[in-house]
């Protein structure tokens, strides 16, 4: 019995032997296996350094590809500014202090005048010796100097006054508040929109475009017009500061703030593709270009270069080249199994 047992726990072992180096065998092939570089896709060959990817008009079919051939556009480069919408009030309150200053003024002069003439009158008869006192003359000489100094404060605070306009908004709302003018009007019955733009440092056009452009919740470009540079910046951003007006129908109230584009730099000559073309890979916008029946070449673009449509501007591309606008991850993707490689260990 002894014998028995023993020869079926000599089996048990060989057995467990046996199936370990059978599952060892198995389990290294396997990771041998694994470890083996993933073949390349034959489609992606190298020509002159650039990946090119082959695929035939069968499968582009069946891998949805399409291409469009785009037309030329011009593209103005633009720089981003930053915007509040501002409280056209200090601006009523100032023209209303003008104008305060200006009716004490008119006053000033008009009893200056009247007592200018009081003053000549009496001097003429004093000195003619025709019943007037030297006390009336010296009355009416103080009380023609008295007006004298009165109408010149009222002139030095009127100044005063439209000097601090065109100090605190520049010439043109400074006059405008001064004058009372249409422009001063519009802003306080809510006709326009008061904005504030300013370019963040170094990034400011060398002159003040006459328009830029903001776009509010996605929608359609806004067109706000050129006043005039701005005596300050905005101290959250420390850059170069611009006057606007924007259209009551933007929906711009005081307070609001706003990113919009400034023109800067020459007119550029290119084409303009759909954001369906554009794929990211490593931080970077790209776009598929067909330069031939089969083949296809990857281009970086800049994503923030936009036009007022919404496309992005790509710039110049091969006259006979499409771009990609629909299955460019498809190409995207194809091309980077020519990359894939599995470490070995």
């Amino acid at each position: 019995m002894l014998l028995l047992l023993a020869a079926i726990a000599a089996g048990a072992l060989a057995g467990a032997l046996s199936w370990g180096y059978f599952s060892g065998r198995l389990e290294q092939a396997r990771e041998e296996k694994g470890e083996k570089p993933i073949a390349a896709s034959p489609r992606v060959k190298i020509v002159d350094g650039e990946s090119v990817i082959a695929i035939d008009a069968a499968e582009q079919a069946r891998s949805g590809i399409e291409t469009v051939s785009l037309p030329n556009v011009t593209y103005q480069p633009q720089a981003t500014a930053y915007g509040t919408a501002l409280d056209p009030q200090p601006l009523g309150d100032l023209a209303s202090s003008i104008a305060a200053a200006k009716a004490d003024l008119e006053i000033a002069e008009t009893r200056l005048t009247a007592a200018k003439a009081d003053y000549q009158r009496t001097q003429s008869l004093y000195r003619d010796q025709r019943n007037v006192s030297a006390a009336q003359f010296q009355a009416a000489q103080a009380e023609f100097l008295a007006n004298r100094t009165k109408k010149t404060a009222a002139q030095i605070r009127l100044d005063g006054l439209a000097s601090s306009a065109k100090l605190a908004w520049g010439p043109a709302l400074g006059q405008a508040v001064a004058a009372r003018a249409p422009l001063l009007t519009r802003l306080l019955d809510r006709e326009d929109v008061l904005v504030q733009l300013t370019a963040p440092p170094g990034k400011a056009p060398p002159a003040p475009p006459p328009t830029a452009f903001f776009r509010r919740d996605g929608g359609k470009p806004v067109a706000l017009t050129l006043v005039s540079a701005a005596p300050r910046t905005d101290p959250r951003i420390q850059g170069v500061s611009y006057f606007y007006l924007a259209p009551a129908q933007s929906g711009l109230t005081p307070g609001m703030t706003l990113a919009a584009r400034l023109p800067a730099g020459a007119p550029l000559e290119g084409v303009a593709a759909p954001v369906s073309a554009v794929v990211w890979f490593g931080g970077q916008a790209w776009i598929y270009l067909r330069n031939g029946p089969d083949n296809f070449v990857r281009r970086a673009v800049a994503a923030d270069r936009r036009t007022e449509s919404g496309d992005i501007f790509v710039g110049a591309i091969p006259k006979d080249a499409r771009v990609v606008t629909a299955g460019a991850q498809t190409l995207l993707s194809e091309e980077l199994r020519a990359d894939i490689r599995v470490e070995e260990e």
